[in-house]
C-alpha cells in the first residue's frame, strides 16, 4: 500500500495538543503501518521529514502551534519514535538533513514558540492550562530529549548549534530558555566546538526584569555544562 504525503504529515503533526504525547500511543494500527514503512526506508523517512519541514506556507497552516510542538517532540524524542535517527545516518542525503535541521528554527520560534510563550488562561480552564504547561515543558526539554545532535557528524552538530544560537536570540522567554538548555548539554557533546557554544550562550537575548535574571543565571550554568 502506498501512502500519500498528507498521511505522513498527519502522522507527524495531527496531535490536537490536549492529550500530549500519550496521543501517539493511541489508535496505533494506522500509525504502525506508516512508521514501519518509514523504518524500512530511511531515504523515504528523510524525504518526508524534509518535505514537511521545508514547505511551511504550503503545509503548516493546517496545524496549530500545539500540534507542531508535539510533532517535533514526536519526531525527535526517541521515547516516542525512532524517526529522528535518520539525521545520524550519514549515508542519507546530507543537503536534506542539513536543510531539515535549519528549518527547525522557524518551526520552534515561529510556531512552537507562539504556544510556548502564552501565559496561562485566567479563566480557570484546566484543560487549556494543562495544554500550555505541556507545550512549555516540551519547548524547554526539546534539545534534552532530542536524539540530535548526539552521535551526529560535525556538520549536523554545527547545524543544530546554529538553530540553538538563533533561538537563544528570540524575544520569547521559553524559546530562549530551551535554547540555553540545549546549549548547556552541547557543551559536553560539542566535539571541540565548546568555544562556539559558549559564544552562542553569551549572545542570548536575556531581556529585562525578573525573567532576565533567571536566564542570566541559567546561562552561567549552561556555560559550565551544569544544567538539568
Amino acid at each position: 500500500m502506498e501512502y500519500p504525503f498528507e498521511d505522513y504529515l498527519n502522522l507527524f503533526f495531527n496531535n490536537d495538543g490536549k492529550r500530549g504525547s500519550d496521543q501517539y500511543f493511541e489508535d496505533r494500527d494506522e500509525q504502525d503501518l506508516l512508521e514501519s514503512k518509514l523504518a524500512n526506508n530511511p531515504a523515504l523517512e528523510l524525504e518526508m521529514i524534509h518535505r514537511a519541514f521545508t514547505h511551511k506556507k504550503k503545509y503548516w497552516s493546517n496545524f496549530s502551534p500545539y500540534q507542531i510542538g508535539n510533532g517535533l517532540n514526536y519526531i525527535f524524542n526517541s521515547s516516542l519514535s525512532n524517526l529522528g535517527f535518520c539525521f545520524q545516518n550519514e549515508t542519507l542525503d546530507q543537503r536534506k538533513r542539513l536543510e531539515s535541521i535549519a528549518a527547525l528554527f522557524n518551526l520552534i520560534s515561529n510556531s512552537f514558540g507562539i504556544a510556548a510563550g502564552q501565559n496561562f488562561s485566567p479563566t480557570g480552564d484546566n484543560s487549556e492550562n494543562d495544554s500550555l504547561a505541556h507545550i512549555n515543558e516540551t519547548c524547554y526539554m526539546f534539545w534534552d530529549t532530542a536524539c540530535i545532535p548526539h552521535n551526529c557528524d560535525e556538520k549536523t552538530i554545527l547545524a543544530c548549534l546554529d538553530v540553538m544560537k538563533k533561538c537563544a536570540r528570540s524575544s520569547n522567554f521559553e524559546v530562549v530558555h530551551g535554547a540555553l538548555h540545549g546549549l548547556g548539554h552541547l557543551i559536553n557533546n560539542s566535539k571541540g566546538n565548546d568555544v562556539l557554544v559558549r559564544s552562542a550562550i553569551s549572545q542570548a537575548n536575556f531581556g529585562h526584569g525578573q525573567r532576565s535574571d533567571i536566564l542570566r543565571r541559567y546561562a552561567e550554568q549552561a556555560k559550565q555544562g551544569q544544567i538539568q
